[in-house]
């Protein structure tokens, strides 16, 4: 601005005409010094309006630096337990990502070494059916078929049985709310028992069940009877004494006492 104001002083010094007055003024010049002066308010309004800008975003860097120390401060740093217990989340969840990998990897390898040992079993039964005969041949053939169907016959047999026994248990369990109440138990109690080779109906292991249970809950229920008999004596020996022997003592005392008067008035003459 303060250019501007030269520059305008300077083109009216110039070319004004009380300087000279036998000199006129050249068009050319003055309109490059205005052109110049325009160009000068352009850089000038460039370089104000850059100004503003920076003093705008310095004001909101200012802003933000001042918000992000506000966070800073409500911000309550994490306590020694805190950070103990998130360690230890970690631990754990790095320690079941470890187990769930090592189990994949169990899982594959027995996957492997199942389908290597079937496919050497095949193998040497096409090994033995390639040296038999005919005959021999056919009757292996017709064993193995045989017994395929067996298997395949007591699969069906005892699904469909286990199918009927759940359905007879579900409606017991309807019935009778102990039943109901400990019916995960009979479920667990008896896949327990067909992995270790065994079967046997649902109601026969509720019965097994509810008498273990009633056995773990015998001595509890035997000192909890002993408790209600030691109080129940107790309280027979605290009991309120009875007041009717000193009322009969009395009664005796004040008889005795009536009698001992008229005995000393028989005597005396009134």
């Amino acid at each position: 601005m303060f250019r501007q104001m030269l520059m305008a002083g300077a083109s009216r010094a110039v070319f004004s005409p009380e300087n000279d007055e036998g000199f006129e003024p050249d068009a050319d010049a003055q309109d490059q010094f205005e052109n110049d002066a325009d160009f000068e308010d352009e850089d000038d309004g460039d370089a104000d309006g850059g100004a503003e800008d920076r003093f705008e975003e310095d004001d909101a860097g200012d802003d933000e630096g001042d918000e992000g120390e506000a966070d800073q401060v409500g911000r309550r740093p994490a306590s020694r337990g805190e950070n103990r217990i998130a360690a230890a989340t970690r631990t754990a969840a790095e320690a079941k990502a470890e187990a769930a990998e090592l189990r994949a990897q169990i899982d594959r390898i027995t996957a492997g070494q199942t389908q290597q040992q079937q496919h050497l079993t095949q193998q040497q039964e096409q090994e033995r059916l390639a040296l038999m005969d005919p005959g021999e041949r056919a009757e292996y053939i017709a064993r193995q078929t045989a017994a395929q169907t067996q298997q395949t016959l007591a699969q069906i047999q005892f699904n469909s049985w286990d199918a009927n026994d759940k359905v007879a248990f579900d409606a017991l369990a309807s019935r009778n709310p102990a039943a109901a109440k400990v019916r995960d138990k009979v479920e667990s109690y008896l896949q327990d028992m067909r992995k270790s080779g065994t079967n046997a109906p649902r109601e026969t292991v509720l019965k097994y069940v509810l008498g273990e249970m009633a056995l773990n809950r015998a001595p509890k229920a035997r000192a909890a009877g002993a408790r209600a008999a030691a109080d129940g004596r107790q309280r027979q020996q605290v009991r309120t004494p009875s007041t009717r022997g000193d009322v009969s003592a009395n009664g005796q005392r004040r008889g005795s006492e009536a009698a001992q008067r008229r005995a000393r008035l028989e005597n005396v003459e009134i």
